[in-house]
């Protein structure tokens, strides 16, 4: 889950908040 939000979403940094996060997140 982690990989593919950090993937599609590389401005968000491997943190807790991004998993919290929905996969639609604002770029």
């Amino acid at each position: 889950l982690l990989a593919t939000l950090t993937h599609g979403f590389p401005q968000f940094p491997t943190s807790p908040m991004s998993a919290q996060q929905p996969a639609i997140v604002k770029p």
